[in-house]
């Protein structure tokens, strides 16, 4: 997370996000791959998530 976001690092802030997620994933996918990081935000601050059955 020090170094943030690159073109193999993502960060998102909530689940809500979906589309952004999948979009990243797709992008990741035709690449070399990459870490998504779900509760993180653009300024590198962790916020965190929470997790139900519903959630994924």
């Amino acid at each position: 997370m020090k170094s943030g976001e690159s073109e193999t690092v993502e960060f998102k802030k909530s689940t809500g996000e979906w589309k952004e997620i999948v979009e990243t994933i797709s992008a990741f996918a035709n690449k070399k791959g990459g870490v998504i990081l779900v509760g993180v935000d653009e300024k590198k601050e962790v916020c965190g998530v929470s997790i139900g059955k519903g959630t994924i």
